[in-house]
């Protein structure tokens, strides 16, 4: 008699991959049966990010789950269990070694299993685990359908040397200072000599330099390119113009705060102080915009994608809008240690950074917007979708606050920080469809939002948006769903560290 049909197994998370960078919650895959899967309590996991990084590392992953018979009733368990992976949901075609764990205890039906499956095995291809169990029967009963493995696990590869943009990195181990550089072949740690250098340095200075101004340096030159990069080195001081840069061309002060470039504002959102370019890099300066005008927007990347590295950039005084940084039409900017403002009290919206149609990366950056009438740390727009990581987002002292703001856009939140006060309306992340066709995902992960109004949602999710929230505090009012909307939370609690309200339930 087959006796896979007397067991289901509940959909199945992956909470987590150890490794350097802490406990990664992942999406799950879902073998037979229908019931919850059981998340690790998020005490939990704020205890296993404490770890000292030495204790952290390793090739193990943790396998949770729930057995059940087939009247739903939980196993009372101990049980073996048997784990193989195959290419296929369904083929023989198996990969690496069948991890067998015995005598283990369920709670409930519950338990958990650390698998190491090591690291060849991921090498990009499609992953599927078969589960096979053994209550007490003497022989083992496979469960269907295969497992298929989420991206967390890939994470593993990144440990290896494995290949960067499809090609081979070097086995070679690093001494302190290198760096990775392409040598046609592989990339290789060299010393910073041998990897890519500026051919050519203008030095801007109010006094003793070969140019007094950004924009002339910027102009002089006429042969940069991918060979012959330049950097312009701005000395301390405040350099009232604006700069548009130019690819292959770095620009870098002497810190933030140090060197500052400033102008008032315009009469359109597009002409910020400092204009982006592709292929650049903006360094260790400060851009304001004192606006007097409709307009003050400090830095714009019109379907650019520079570097901006230690920045501030502040935008005040615009009567319409304030925005601090505004990426948009495909651009696609990194952005690391930046910290980007805007404050208008008598301004309809401030931003402190606003994405429209542009997938930038954020790294370590201070969004914030106060004042006016509609206050967003982060606002995107247009089929936006960007990538956040340990980002503080704010919005404050404005009749609208919300900490992201989302119109007809998706983003990925990670290890951030979103805090919406003091507005009539509030919300930590606001989500709108406005009028562009589509289905737009939020991802929200080890993450915490607040609200200085509690009774106010923490998360509005309208029609056509798809939100996932995991691990993560949540330090507001009940979510706000409109007809349409979607919204899952596994692992989610409350500003007191109490359950949000059980398995896959948002508070």
């Amino acid at each position: 008699m087959k006796r896979n049909s007397w067991f289901n197994l509940s959909v199945v998370l992956i909470i987590a991959l150890i490794l350097g960078s802490g406990v990664l919650p992942t999406n799950h895959g879902q073998a037979q049966g229908l019931a919850s899967p059981r998340v690790t309590d998020p005490l939990e996991i704020s205890q296993a990010q404490a770890l000292p990084l030495g204790d952290l590392l390793t090739n193990e992953f943790t396998y949770q789950g729930r057995l059940t018979d087939a009247a739903g009733a939980p196993v009372a368990g101990p049980c073996d269990f048997r784990f193989s992976l195959y290419q296929s949901s369904a083929g023989n075609d198996p990969v690496g070694n069948v991890q067998s764990v015995s005598n283990v205890t369920l709670d409930e039906g519950y338990f958990s299993v650390g698998l190491d499956f090591g690291v060849a095995v991921f090498t990009g291809g499609g992953r599927y685990m078969k589960v096979e169990v053994d209550c007490g029967a003497g022989a083992y009963t496979a469960l269907s359908p295969r497992v298929k493995l989420t991206a967390t696990p890939y994470a593993l590869h990144a440990v290896s040397t494995g290949a960067l943009h499809g090609n081979p990195v070097s086995d070679n181990l690093p001494f302190p200072d290198d760096v990775l550089t392409w040598d046609g072949n592989s990339w290789q740690p060299l010393p910073p000599e041998n990897g890519a250098a500026y051919q050519n340095v203008i030095v801007v200075a109010k006094d003793g330099g070969q140019f007094d101004t950004i924009q002339a340096a910027l102009d002089s030159i006429t042969d940069e390119n991918y060979d012959n990069r330049y950097l312009v080195w701005v000395a301390p001081g405040r350099y009232v113009e604006h700069v548009t840069m130019k690819p292959f061309v770095d620009i870098e002060g002497a810190g933030e705060w140090t060197t500052t470039i400033m102008t008032m504002g315009s009469m359109t959102e597009t002409v910020g102080t400092v204009i982006g370019a592709d292929a650049a890099a903006l360094r260790s300066l400060t851009v304001l915009n004192t606006g007097g005008t409709i307009y003050a927007v400090a830095i714009v990347n019109n379907g650019t994608s520079p570097d901006l590295l230690h920045i501030t950039a502040a935008a005040m005084g615009g009567s319409i809008k304030n925005i601090g940084v505004l990426n948009r039409d495909h651009a696609s900017p990194l952005m690391t240690y930046v910290t980007a403002s805007a404050s208008g009290s008598d301004s309809t919206h401030n931003v402190g950074i606003e994405n429209h149609l542009a997938f930038p990366t954020l790294n370590q950056v201070n969004a914030a917007a106060t004042g006016g009438y509609i206050s967003a740390g982060i606002y995107n727009a247009a089929g936006a979708y960007p990538k956040l990581n340990a980002v503080t987002s704010t919005g404050s002292s404005a009749q609208v606050t919300f900490g992201i703001h989302n119109v007809d856009a998706g983003a990925e939140i990670r290890e951030s920080t979103v805090h919406a006060d003091t507005g009539v309306i509030q919300s930590g992340i606001y989500n709108e469809w406005d009028d562009i066709p589509g289905v737009y995902i939020v991802t929200v992960e080890q993450s915490q939002i607040d609200l200085g109004d509690k009774t106010q949602p923490t998360i509005y999710i309208d029609e056509n948006f798809v939100v996932n929230v995991g691990a993560s505090r949540l330090g507001g009012g009940p979510m706000d769903i409109a007809p349409g909307g979607w919204v899952r939370c596994y692992g989610c609690y409350d500003e007191f560290f109490q359950n949000a309200g059980g398995i896959g339930v948002c508070p």
